[in-house]
């Protein structure tokens, strides 16, 4: 829960940017991200039928992914523990 929102248990990063957005705008500044790295949760998760995605694709999901993580780490703090495993 933040900002007495409760989060469903989802990877579909645009429906939590749908959440966050009303309380915080700067949230939006990361819908182009959401739409790149939500289907990395679906089509690559499990090796299968999909292709994998190119060496130059998975560095730039680590590098949206990194810069969602920074940007949450800053709006909600006390979600820090979950990366650090440290209380904040």
């Amino acid at each position: 829960m933040w900002q007495e929102i409760p989060f469903p248990k989802i990877h579909d990063l645009d429906r939590l940017l749908n959440l966050c957005s009303p309380v915080d705008f700067g949230f939006e500044s990361l819908r182009l991200h959401a739409a790149i790295l939500t289907p990395y949760v679906a089509e690559f998760r499990y090796p299968g039928e999909e292709q994998a995605p190119s060496p130059e694709d998975t560095q730039e999901a680590i590098r949206l992914a990194t810069d969602v993580t920074k940007f949450i780490q800053t709006r909600i703090p006390f979600l820090n523990h979950y990366w650090t495993g440290t209380p904040s």
